[in-house]
């Protein structure tokens, strides 16, 4: 695919009524070759163009725009991708329910899994989500499978309990029972008893560890598990307890 000049493109920009969707591709070549050099508001001013030539969607064309816009957001922090997102209009776009589990300060992302133990992350968000809490989001998954970006259109914290109730509810949870407590390490055995879901990012298994934290619990006790796969130090990975509740 050959790219485009930036005189190339401006009389592309100049006839874009004749000939719409060749300036989408032409917008299109030229920001895919000049990713690294362009600046945030040339980023901004080329995609405001491509969006108002009302392009039909789905595309190929439109899924590679969107992935440019993922690359911009990364590079400048004043684009704001979940507002870029919400004007975009992409037909059927799905929303599900995500916990949050952790915030990486150094670089603004908020790391996301769901309860398919898929990881997402979303890069500093205007609705900020609380760690420990949930968010519904819309999964962008890119060609190659990495860098999985959640776009967050709500936020649910434990100051709304019936939020978090229905978001606990919709992300699942399993049933298992305590099978040993560690006062001492500060840990509890358990032993899922409800069916196991299957994956994309592998196993979970029937019986693992998890942190105690704030529950007082006893051998033999039936819980409900908010668990998914997350990897660990060694970069396996292996179940994952977020939250442990009352069965």
């Amino acid at each position: 695919m050959k790219e485009r000049s930036f005189e190339e493109l401006k009389r592309s920009l100049a006839e874009a009524k004749g000939h719409p969707l060749e300036t989408g591709w032409d917008i299109y070549r030229y920001m895919k070759g000049n990713i690294e050099q362009m600046e945030s508001q040339e980023a901004r001013t080329l995609l405001a163009c491509y969006m108002k030539m009302g392009l039909e969607k789905p595309s190929l064309l439109h899924s590679l725009m969107l992935n440019i816009a993922l690359r911009m957001a990364k590079r400048f922090p004043d684009f704001q991708f979940d507002r870029f997102f919400d004007m975009w209009e992409y037909p059927g776009i799905e929303r599900i329910i995500g916990y949050v589990d952790y915030y990486d300060e150094k670089h603004k992302y908020y790391h996301i899994y769901d309860n398919m133990s898929r990881h997402f992350v979303a890069v500093d968000p205007h609705n900020v989500p609380q760690v420990g809490g949930f968010v519904e989001f819309t999964p962008i998954i890119p060609e190659d499978g990495k860098f999985k970006t959640a776009v967050v259109h709500m936020v649910f914290s434990d100051a709304t309990p019936d939020y978090i109730k229905a978001s606990i509810d919709a992300f699942g949870t399993y049933e298992a029972v305590v099978t040993e407590v560690n006062e001492k390490e500060g840990t509890f055995s358990y032993h899922i008893t409800s069916e196991i879901k299957p994956t994309p990012e592998g196993t979970i298994t029937p019986d693992g560890i998890a942190f105690l934290g704030m529950m007082q619990l006893t051998e033999g006790q039936e819980v409900r598990l908010l668990l998914f796969l997350k990897r660990d130090k060694e970069g396996v990975k292996r179940n994952y307890v977020a939250r442990t509740l009352a069965s």
